[in-house]
């Protein structure tokens, strides 16, 4: 290869950003990193193929950085001129979640901020504001800003289970069981909440805190994860097994250890991609490229198949077909508009295109409502 390193410098604000694509030989895997002001802010890696020609593996290359040079741009441009024509809270929640997922904890907090100013009342925004306080230690931030939201949405499980995990980070462990009971009351089917009290519990009995709380140990701990596994089929992992074996033998320290492995594992599992499809219909009036959507639908169809009880996979799923069928309605027109270029006198092609037309302005109107 000409390059084994491609570099593109950003800006935002007058911050600079420099994403590189690099391919590691010895790991057979293209890498994308992101740095801000000389500062590790994300990765993402891409395993190749064994039997890639030099020309191959340089035009992948080259591709990936392009389209991550591409999709960040997208972001930073969306965020300082966002689409008047749509919902600009929404626009904003979606710019948030698509920094945080990008690692970009700062530019996703101002983008949360706005939306929470323009919609106070939306506990997903309040969520991902409370889970970036909580990634950048700023326990006291997260407590106080997760209190006033419970004060708001007391019946939602997930900003228990934050909370929780607030709670736990500052080694408050009674309060932190008391807000995953209430979790469980809510949902008696939250996994996360099951698989965050065994964690809970070890964490006190290691840290020596409340003595009430290692009463039932290992046995309490146990049943939890035990609950858990059955709830949500992401915990059936070796890693597990192997805690859940330490546990019996009570060497909690591994477990521990094990579990917040597993934790981690499983938290970018079922990545949630559909910002970047609204963002990209939103910026680009629609228009989709039908290589990505394929992709992601396949990718989707594995996890579906995997997980048939996961409901938001099935939700993610049915969305990426809406916009496939809008993409493929808007192909459709394109094909009927070169039969009456090249016939002008076509009237089926012309009465087709037309119900087409019609179709591809309720399909957005559909889309809109989604968002």
């Amino acid at each position: 290869m000409n390059s084994s390193v491609l570099s593109t410098r950003l800006s935002r604000q007058g911050r600079e950003y420099l994403l590189q694509t690099s391919w590691l030989e010895s790991k057979q895997r293209i890498v994308t990193t992101l740095f801000s002001e000389g500062k590790f802010i994300s990765q993402q890696a891409l395993q190749c193929a064994n039997r890639l020609s030099e020309q191959e593996l340089s035009d992948l290359l080259k591709s990936v950085h392009h389209r991550s040079s591409q999709e960040t741009s997208r972001l930073f441009e969306l965020s300082e001129l966002p689409n008047g024509q749509h919902d600009q809270a929404t626009v904003r929640f979606l710019l948030g979640e698509a920094f945080y997922q990008a690692g970009l904890l700062e530019e996703a907090m101002a983008e949360l901020k706005i939306t929470l100013e323009l919609q106070s009342k939306n506990p997903t925004a309040i969520k991902l504001l409370a889970q970036i306080y909580l990634d950048r230690k700023d326990y006291h931030q997260a407590e106080i800003h997760l209190q006033s939201a419970l004060e708001l949405y007391p019946q939602y499980a997930d900003l228990r289970l934050l909370s929780a995990e607030v709670l736990s980070a500052q080694e408050k462990y009674s309060a932190a069981l008391a807000e995953l009971e209430q979790a469980l009351l809510i949902n008696p089917y939250y996994a996360e909440a099951h698989f965050e009290s065994a964690s809970v519990l070890i964490q006190n009995l290691l840290g020596r805190k409340e003595f009430e709380l290692t009463a039932d140990l290992p046995g309490r701990a146990l049943h939890s994860l035990e609950q858990a596994v059955r709830l949500n089929p992401a915990y059936a992992d070796p890693t597990l097994q192997l805690s859940l074996e330490q546990l019996r033998k009570k060497d909690y320290d591994s477990a521990l250890q094990n579990l917040l492995n597993l934790k981690e594992k499983t938290k970018g599992r079922y990545r949630n991609y559909l910002h970047e499809y609204y963002l990209k219909y939103i910026s680009q009036n629609g228009a989709l490229d039908e290589r990505s959507l394929a992709q992601q639908i396949k990718s989707l169809q594995q996890l579906v198949g995997q997980n048939p009880a996961y409901a938001d996979l099935h939700f993610q799923l049915g969305t990426i077909y809406m916009l496939l069928c809008r993409y493929i309605t808007q192909k459709a027109i394109t094909e009927y508009q070169k039969a009456l270029q090249l016939n002008p006198h076509y009237k089926k092609a012309e009465r087709n295109m037309k119900l087409c037309e019609n179709d591809l302005k309720g399909i957005d109107l559909l889309l809109k409502a989604m968002l």
